[in-house]
């Protein structure tokens, strides 16, 4: 029985997502949790096409963020009209399962130090080979350890809850921040509180990954922006990289970029999918280390 368990606000950021916004609403409100102990506010961040239509369809909450282009400052709308002690987090490409918001909350309510918590983000229905090449990467994994270039672990905000004190304490997310958003709350949440990180694999949502390779790697390049962000902000906690390294890594962007333009003109449907996955490799690393170098020039830091 789910009517003694907190009150929960469902936080959904919205922009031109008419093709998923409809599945992820029905998913959300046919969730194994009491109907009057949950929330779902959708909060449009100035979307052109058909979203807002599609949103009328459902009893949910609907809030506009019309002043900042940005998924984060959208969260921060949906923050701050939430009513709920725990809020969760999912994107509007992303897909509930049925227990999603139960086992989310039951993980954050098993121990008082826990903040957080990460849940498990598999691929939708991969149908193209892009698609299925990011499922086999497990793009979306919850990042559970911490390494050299991410020192912390973090919770993805296409599937996480928090509990509302965390925001109180340490503020909101940097809402002008184009990527890299979710990891800068995270490590501030284990940094500036006693708070903890936990992750559950029984708290699951299915995303629709990029479907094309021009969207995969515009995607590769904004995490690479998103990770110049990280570097600013904490450049005593994030190694620079040596100048050999940097020689060495456009030396590979050009072996990426004539690699590319090879993998284009060939037959690539019928291409073995081990090869062809050391083409998308070589294109997605080429998108985060232009995405870096790009971050580094505007954001003013030495990330590449």
């Amino acid at each position: 029985m789910t009517e003694n368990l907190p009150f929960v606000s469902v936080v959904v950021p919205l922009y031109n997502n008419e093709a998923t916004i409809r599945e992820c609403l029905q998913s959300l409100l046919k969730q194994d949790y009491a109907k009057q102990r949950y929330e779902v506010i959708v909060v449009d961040n100035n979307s052109k096409d058909r979203s807002t239509e599609i949103i009328n369809e459902f009893p949910v909450k609907y809030a506009e963020e019309r002043k900042v282009r940005s998924s984060y400052a959208a969260r921060n709308k949906g923050i701050n009209h939430a009513k709920g002690n725990i809020i969760a987090f999912i994107d509007a490409d992303c897909i509930a399962d049925d227990e999603w918001l139960r086992k989310g909350v039951e993980a954050i309510l098993g121990g008082g130090d826990i903040g957080c918590v990460a849940g498990k983000v598999s691929a939708y229905r991969p149908l193209t080979y892009v698609e299925r090449y990011l499922y086999r990467k497990d793009i979306f994994a919850q990042k559970k350890e911490g390494s050299p270039e991410f020192p912390f672990p973090y919770a993805k905000t296409g599937n996480v809850f928090y509990k509302k004190e965390v925001f109180a304490k340490i503020g909101l997310f940097e809402e002008r921040w184009i990527s890299a958003g979710d990891a800068d709350l995270s490590w501030r949440m284990q940094l500036e509180t006693d708070f903890k990180i936990k992750f559950s694999d029984e708290a699951v949502v299915f995303h629709k990954h990029r479907s094309t390779l021009q969207t995969m790697f515009l995607q590769s390049m904004k995490y690479g922006i998103g990770f110049s962000l990280l570097c600013k902000k904490y450049r005593n906690k994030i190694p620079s990289r040596k100048p050999k390294e940097v020689l060495w890594v456009f030396f590979r962007l050009f072996y990426c970029f004539m690699s590319a333009v090879i993998f284009y003109f060939c037959n690539k449907e019928n291409m073995p999918e081990e090869k062809r996955d050391v083409y998308l490799d070589l294109i997605s690393f080429m998108g985060w280390e232009i995405g870096r170098i790009i971050g580094s020039v505007k954001n003013r830091v030495f990330a590449v």
